[in-house]
């Protein structure tokens, strides 16, 4: 046997001083024993080729593969890197290879425990991937004995291994979006042929264009030329092989239509992504736009994610305060809604309010109504709630404010924004505490007028008296 008797690491440095001395060997991924990249890097860094498991002596194919899965799996490997073409494994006495692509469902199993031991073949989670993953390696490894098949593996990793950077598309989910959105900041947004700084006065941002690129249909080809966006409800959309913007997010006569400047760059980087993301994830990754924004923007428009634990706890509290029959016996407005997750639970549509500074929050939040959220469309509105006149709100909304019987059953629910202005750098920041309530009331708010969470507050007291306040947030409201 070609490699008898020798060490893991000797047999790793001999495997890779052998068959892969044209590529690089030497780098550590993880807890991954053995990682194949090329040489140079290209314009979006090195890709890996191969992640292999090794083990002296002579071993099963599924059982080394299945240890390689559960310790990927385990570290979430492909959410820190990009995962590669093939995987591997490979003993004393044989190297086996499987395109990634053919196994990579196994990482989206629903309820699945990771945190156990790779290297323990006897739990009952090792068994579950082997039995899922047997029949599939059955007919997509390919097997090599070194002495055997000497000749065949040379041509193999030549003609596949070599050439393995273009071999699969990584799919999306919730959990590399966020880390292939960072790739994308440094790749295509300079490529992007707009004006940054004033469609951020608008209210517009590059992460709407990376949600735009994300809700495509690729058709499962490598060119942009039949790319189609699956989501029109979006503040950007892709269109035309590069963008547009509605009229009536930019409030203009005309559709905006933005170009890409060089679109071999724009293809470059997304024929290595499967768009659009895994369906049973879409909806997660609209309602965590939040994440993809910067600190200081966040914070200036409240734009945070409610974890749904708390939501359900706050709707507890109000239940035992108000009693059970509160949704049917008071009205609901949430007055810094974002996404409306806050809302998620609530029953009764027709006593539900829901504004928001962003449009882009309101298209996905009416996106979300067409697809069974329990909300109505004329009931979910833009405003901003520290500007604009009452005069702007719903008839139906205004009524209840202006008549003093129903605003008593009136429960403004609220995750408001807590942005401080202060002198630090950053967008976000720039003129926090300019706004008509600051004006208005800032007498009445002494210091704390700094705070936009006081601002909000402010409001309700004095323009909409003797209403239930429910306000969810972090312990700074309560101690301020």
């Amino acid at each position: 046997m070609k490699y008898r008797k020798i060490r893991e690491e000797e047999l790793k440095n001999k495997v890779g001083a052998d068959w892969f001395k044209q590529f690089d060997t030497t780098e550590i991924i993880g807890n991954i024993d053995f990682s194949v990249l090329p040489q140079q890097d290209s314009l979006f860094g090195r890709t890996p080729l191969l992640w292999a498991e090794a083990k002296t002596g002579n071993f099963d194919i599924s059982a080394m593969f299945v240890q390689l899965i559960l310790t990927i799996g385990k570290a979430r490997t492909f959410d820190k890197t990009l995962p590669p073409a093939f995987l591997g494994v490979f003993d004393f006495k044989k190297i086996a290879f499987v395109d990634y692509v053919n196994i990579q469902d196994i990482f989206f199993l629903n309820d699945f425990n990771w945190n156990v031991a790779p290297s323990n073949h006897n739990t009952k989670e090792f068994q579950l991937i082997k039995e899922r993953i047997e029949s599939i390696l059955k007919v997509k490894t390919y097997i090599f004995d070194y002495e055997k098949d000497q000749k065949e593996l040379k041509i193999f990793i030549k003609n596949n291994i070599a050439k393995a950077t273009t071999k699969s598309k990584i799919k999306i989910d919730k959990n590399n979006f966020i880390p292939i959105y960072l790739r994308w900041l440094e790749v295509v947004k300079p490529i992007i042929n707009v004006n940054w700084e004033e469609l951020s006065d608008a209210n517009i941002f590059d992460s709407d264009f990376y949600l735009a690129d994300l809700f495509v249909d690729d058709k499962g080809t490598q060119t942009i030329d039949d790319d189609s966006s699956i989501r029109e409800s979006l503040f950007v959309v892709f269109h035309n092989q590069g963008y547009k913007i509605a009229k009536e997010n930019i409030n203009r006569m005309f559709d905006a239509t933005i170009d890409i400047k060089h679109k071999e760059t724009y293809q470059h980087f997304w024929k290595l992504y499967k768009r659009p993301p895994i369906k049973e994830f879409q909806d997660y990754i609209i309602q965590r736009r939040d994440l993809l924004a910067p600190q200081d923007i966040r914070e200036r428009k409240g734009a945070f994610f409610t974890p749904r634990i708390w939501v359900e706890l706050s709707q507890k509290y109000l239940t035992d305060y108000l009693g059970e029959d509160w949704q049917d016996e008071y009205y609901i407005w949430d007055c810094a809604a974002g996404t409306g997750n806050l809302l998620a639970g609530l029953t009764n549509k027709y006593n539900i309010y829901a504004s928001t500074l962003d449009q882009a929050d309101i298209n996905v939040m009416h996106e979300r109504i067409d697809h069974g959220a329990n909300l109505l469309k004329n009931h979910v509105f833009q405003f901003d709630f520290l500007n604009d006149n009452f005069s702007k709100l719903p008839q139906s909304l205004q009524a209840i404010i202006n008549d003093p019987k129903k605003r008593e059953k009136l429960v403004i629910y609220i995750n408001p924004p807590y942005a401080e202005a202060d002198n630090r750098i950053g967008e976000g920041r720039k003129g926090v505490a300019n706004s008509e309530i600051h004006k208005k009331y800032s007498a009445n708010m002494g210091y704390t007028k700094r705070e936009m969470y006081i601002q909000f507050l402010t409001r309700v007291y004095f323009e909409i008296p003797q209403v239930v306040l429910a306000n969810f947030s972090t312990l700074k409201n309560l101690q301020a």
